[in-house]
């Protein structure tokens, strides 16, 4: 970033992130579900309310992915 304008700063900082989010994506998203499936094989009651929330988060990480 070379320019020294406080608005040119923040459009560019802001743009930086952008593209950092959007590189980043898929990796965080791979984490999720990783985070996800080591709760559910966590889980020993599968019918359990606990069961539940940790399958639904591993849907939302497997649809955060498009799969």
């Amino acid at each position: 970033m070379t320019t020294r304008a406080r608005k040119d700063f923040d459009a560019e900082l802001s743009a930086w992130l952008d593209a950092v989010r959007d590189q980043q994506g898929p990796a965080t998203a791979y984490t999720e579900l990783f985070r996800a499936n080591e709760a559910a094989k966590a889980i020993k009651d599968p019918m359990s309310p606990a069961a539940v929330a940790a399958h639904e988060q591993i849907n939302a990480a497997l649809s955060a992915l498009g799969l």
